[in-house]
């Protein structure tokens, strides 16, 4: 049976953008202070129903996906088989130590769980770690990705919001 995750060579293709947005956030999020609330995004548009099959899917691939960011602190998983297939992404920032990374993404997956529960696709940045689950393989095409403005959807702080998400999708895209 064919697997629909990626290939490491194309996952290399990706580690420049998923590294310069990792770094992106945690700037972002430092400047706000540690108490903010993390930065998330949550798709509205599908939503899973308790104990379905999605649902036990997910709830196999979070504690999968941090397990596996032990070695390198970055993993991309999937557990399940389409339709009701999940797609993860967790990545770690490369100061902290495998006990924080853990612990980050441990509290990240419960976070996302309780901002958005039944959510389908779901993104979080908190501040040592980044986490994604989607029943959308992300990964596997450049059209899939979110786009910048779905991920900032806080610029309250920016004195020109539409020019800001401008530039920097403009800087991110090249």
């Amino acid at each position: 049976m064919a697997s629909n995750l990626p290939t490491p060579s194309h996952l290399l293709t990706k580690l420049p953008q998923v590294l310069f947005l990792s770094a992106l956030f945690t700037t972002i999020y430092a400047h706000h202070g540690a108490t903010q609330t993390p930065i998330y995004v949550c798709d509205t548009d599908s939503s899973y129903t308790t104990n379905s099959t999605y649902h036990s899917n997910l709830n196999l691939l979070l504690p999968s996906l941090s397990s596996a960011t032990r070695s390198t602190g970055f993993a991309t998983l999937s557990k399940g088989q389409p339709p009701d297939q999940v797609f993860g992404l967790a990545l770690c920032r490369g100061d902290v130590s495998q006990d924080e990374c853990r612990s980050c993404l441990s509290t990240a997956d419960q976070d996302l769980l309780h901002l958005r529960p039944s959510g389908k696709s779901a993104a979080i940045w908190p501040e040592n770690c980044f986490l994604r689950y989607s029943n959308r393989s992300f990964s596997s095409s450049l059209s899939d990705d979110i786009s910048f403005s779905e991920i900032v959807c806080d610029v309250g702080n920016v004195s020109e919001p539409t020019r800001f998400e401008h530039l920097v999708s403009e800087l991110l895209n090249n």
